[in-house]
């Protein structure tokens, strides 16, 4: 699967139409990506995933004199927030123990989850804490092909995960934070310290990120991660990421207004390609 980055590009070039507002206090997002997964001898996979998230900021948020995108983080704006996410994973593969005995599995695994969180800015100090707890529900359909042999297995689970952040804001602007967490498809890394920094450059910004996976790597096979998005204007800005492994992604936001934008990005990598786009609203 090769996912063109056209509609990335395109984003650009669309034009803004006044600003309807100064501060919000509700952040509401609703996103899709497609992505396949090739790793390694035999394994494959599709999915589709859903997502919608609703953020709630204890004060209004000033867009003042700060890109749109980041305006709640340079505000150091506390918030409590949900998710609900869906994906489905379609597999297909087969594995071979000798000449001519191969077994084909194909599976249908689809996982539905709803989250609460929140971000928590300590006043007068430097210290920021972040927490999400996280309920799954997992249906999964196998079928096994072995020659004329055939069969099929079927399980459902549950499962609570959750993660927790500690850390500080040095200066304005930049956040250093310790993350832990049960690892899966939503957490990633059980053990991560990240960065990230917004310099303002008058009415221009730059923002710069970076991770490291302590206990090895994340569930998309990386031990670090850095990435940087420049701010053209307050509404609009383009970015990208690398990762060891030869990883890399380049991402796009445009706010039309300074209550809605639209954010496409695209990954590849040594394992996967993926294609995502969302949509946000502030009131």
């Amino acid at each position: 699967m090769r996912i063109t980055v056209g509609l990335i590009a395109s984003v650009g070039f669309l034009t803004s139409v006044q600003a309807l507002a100064e501060t919000y206090q509700w952040e509401v997002e609703g996103g899709y990506r497609s992505s396949e997964e090739s790793a390694p001898y035999f394994y494959g996979r599709d999915r589709d995933a859903y997502s919608v998230s609703a953020k709630y900021y204890f004060s209004p948020v000033s867009t003042v004199g700060r890109p749109l995108a980041e305006a709640a983080f340079l505000a150091r704006a506390s918030s409590l927030n949900l998710l609900m996410d869906h994906h489905k994973d379609t597999f297909d593969q087969t594995y071979c123990s000798s000449e001519g005995d191969c077994t084909t599995i194909k599976s249908d695994d689809s996982e539905s989850g709803l989250g609460v969180g929140f971000e928590y800015y300590v006043p007068d100090s430097i210290f920021y804490f972040a927490g999400q707890v996280k309920q799954n529900h997992r249906d999964m359909n196998t079928y096994y092909t072995n020659g004329e042999r055939e069969w099929y297995g079927s399980q459902n689970s549950n499962r609570t995960s959750w993660a927790a952040a500690v850390g500080v804001t040095p200066v304005d602007g930049w956040l250093i934070a310790a993350r832990i967490g049960e690892q899966n498809d939503f957490n990633g890394s059980e053990e991560t310290i990240e960065t990230k920094y917004v310099l303002p450059l008058g009415e221009n910004a730059l923002k710069l990120t970076a991770a490291y996976y302590v206990d090895g790597y994340d569930y998309r096979h990386r031990d670090w991660e850095a990435g940087a998005d420049y701010f053209f204007t307050p509404s609009f800005s383009i970015g990208g990421t690398y990762a060891d492994g030869d990883s890399y992604g380049v991402r796009a936001e445009k706010f039309f207004t300074e209550s809605f934008s639209v954010s496409a990005e695209y990954e590849d990598g040594d394992y996967e390609e993926s294609f995502g786009v969302s949509l946000k609203a502030r009131f």
